[in-house]
């Protein structure tokens, strides 16, 4: 199989999301990386970018563990951040991933 990379919008799957502008919630998170098949596609390609459209202007704690606490607990921080790539305009939502990071490799509630 020849991997490549790939764009995932990480709003592709949700409802209305041209109205959303914050994303919380763990369940959520883990339904959305169901949904994308995120683990699938990290397994399975070189690298994948994670779409934020402009649109979202916060992505919560939780909402981000769920996503991706597991894969990022699985790869660790480096193999993670080589293989995941977030393309987004609004730097609230930079400093979201950033500490989703942080959480989902250094604390208890991030398990």
């Amino acid at each position: 199989m020849e991997n490549k990379t790939i764009a995932i919008d990480i709003t592709e799957k949700m409802n209305s999301n041209e109205k959303m502008f914050v994303i919380s919630g763990r369940d959520f998170g883990e339904r959305q990386r169901q949904e994308l098949e995120i683990d699938e596609k990290i397994e399975n390609n070189d690298s994948i970018t994670i779409v934020i459209p402009k649109t979202i202007y916060s992505i919560s704690s939780s909402f981000f563990l769920g996503m991706f606490g597991e894969i990022l607990r699985k790869y660790g921080r480096e193999k993670f951040l080589n293989k995941v790539k977030f393309k987004c305009e609004n730097s609230t939502v930079n400093e979201n991933i950033n500490d989703g990071i942080f959480d989902a490799l250094n604390t208890a509630a991030a398990v």
